[in-house]
């Protein structure tokens, strides 16, 4: 049972024990980068880039409401005043709060310093006129305030708001290209995987080839149940690799595209009722208020009255919008209930600014002052708060579900930290016991 000089029987079996162990090391390997990887991906993309994200957006909305309650504060009754005057207070507190955890962003580039400084300088000085508009308006001097708040608005328009949406455009840059990355990556392991597999599947046969017709022995049971196991290793890293690609998927494109599109989508319908404050109060601009109410309500929903679950025209490109896309865009439970009610609800929002505008124009002020931010259940304020919670319940059910994706992902991670080196490892230890046998006989 001599092999070719050189080449001895025992000394082909410890080379087959060699590159089972070669073979397991380099699969193992594979497994770990695409490990390190995910977990790199995960870790990015959950703690670093989402919460930066949700962060501008939470900014941008409480921007903009802030800017919507400062008009509503020197419009309509005391009361009105009153509960605008609260509000307004809140939305500041929570502005700040908020922008207090976009400056602490982890690496924040260039263009996202810019944008931070130019937010605190500016809503600094946004406060100075929101201060002076309201002491303004309280002295009795109307046309004062009228003018100072215009000055607030147009800064919180042209300096701050667009500053807002640069921090989140640049976060969400970089959370698209961490996704395209990681995609790509996980493609790559994946054919890694099966290569490596597929090699060292052919060393065990090999192996068990050379046993068999070399020394006339039945199948090798350890080196039969090295094979079985390397199979089972690289079909479960392929299947790992598919599932991270899908909790990636679901997790980028099911849960945050939702997430993010809802609040886009409240932080213009804030910026949208605004208009409609100013529209009120500033006569003089009306034309350019509502102008800008109609181009923010289109970026929602484009037209009215398309609303209704499974409407072929939310489906066909004739209606479109964030609500629209939201719609559009259902994956988890509840979620299509709660869209579908952001919809409606804003839709009647529209109905109401439809008759807001109708008293207005027939020049009864009061009546709609008074439909537009009192206590009315029909008014839109009523509808828009309907609208805004609606809102809130889709982005809790995206961000729960989101939540949930990354959970599942961290588990298969800790998962994979023992179960990879423990395939590796019993497949190599199973091949130097299929040969060890056999080397005992030329002992």
């Amino acid at each position: 049972m001599k092999g070719r000089p050189g080449w001895s029987t025992p000394r082909r079996l410890r080379a087959y024990v060699a590159l089972v162990w070669l073979t397991s090391a380099v699969v193992f390997a594979v497994g770990l980068r695409a490990l390190n990887s995910d977990r790199a991906t995960l870790r990015a993309i959950a703690s670093v880039t989402a919460p930066r994200i949700v962060a501008a957006d939470e900014l941008n909305a409480h921007l903009a409401d802030l800017d919507t309650e400062l008009a509503n504060s020197v419009l309509g009754s005391a009361a009105d005043r009153d509960v605008a005057n609260e509000l307004f207070e809140l939305r500041r507190s929570a502005a700040s709060r908020r922008l207090v955890d976009a400056c602490g962003g982890v690496a924040a580039g260039q263009g996202e310093r810019v944008s931070l400084v130019v937010l605190t300088e500016e809503l600094g000085r946004y406060l100075e006129l929101a201060i002076r508009t309201q002491g303004l308006f309280d002295g009795g001097d109307r046309e004062g305030a009228l003018s100072t708040l215009r000055l607030a608005t147009s800064q919180m328009h042209t300096r701050i708001l667009p500053a807002a949406a640069a921090l989140d455009a640049s976060a969400r840059r970089e959370m698209d290209a961490q996704y395209a990355r990681a995609w790509g990556a996980a493609g790559r392991y994946d054919a890694e995987a099966l290569a490596a597999g597929a090699i060292l599947l052919g060393v065990l046969v090999a192996a068990q080839i050379f046993v068999r017709g070399r020394m006339r022995r039945r199948l090798s049971l350890p080196l039969l149940a090295a094979t079985v196991l390397a199979v089972v290793f690289t079909w479960y890293l392929v299947a790992r690799f598919s599932g991270a690609r899908q909790n990636l998927r679901e997790a980028h494109d099911d849960a945050f595209n939702s997430i993010h599109a809802m609040w886009r989508a409240r932080a213009l319908a804030y910026d949208a009722a605004g208009d409609q404050s100013r529209w009120l109060l500033d006569r003089a601009r009306a034309a350019d208020h509502e102008g800008a109410f109609r181009g923010k309500a289109s970026q929602l929903l484009s037209r009215e009255g398309a609303w209704r679950a499974h409407s072929p025209q939310l489906k066909d490109g004739r209606v479109t919008g964030l609500l629209v896309d939201e719609a559009n865009n259902v994956t988890f439970a509840g979620e299509e209930s709660a869209a579908n009610d952001a919809l409606s609800y804003f839709n009647d929002f529209l109905a109401a600014d439809d008759r807001v505008r109708g008293l207005e124009k027939q020049g009864r002020h009061a009546e709609a002052v008074d439909l537009a931010i009192g206590a009315r259940d029909d008014g839109t304020k009523a509808t828009f708060d309907r609208f805004d919670a609606a809102a809130q319940r889709t982005l809790t059910i995206n961000q729960e579900a989101f939540d949930g994706i990354v959970a599942t992902s961290d588990r298969s991670l800790r998962r994979a930290e023992w179960l990879d080196p423990a395939f590796a490892l019993v497949i190599a230890l199973l091949a130097w016991l299929g040969v060890r046998p056999r080397l005992r006989e030329y002992a």
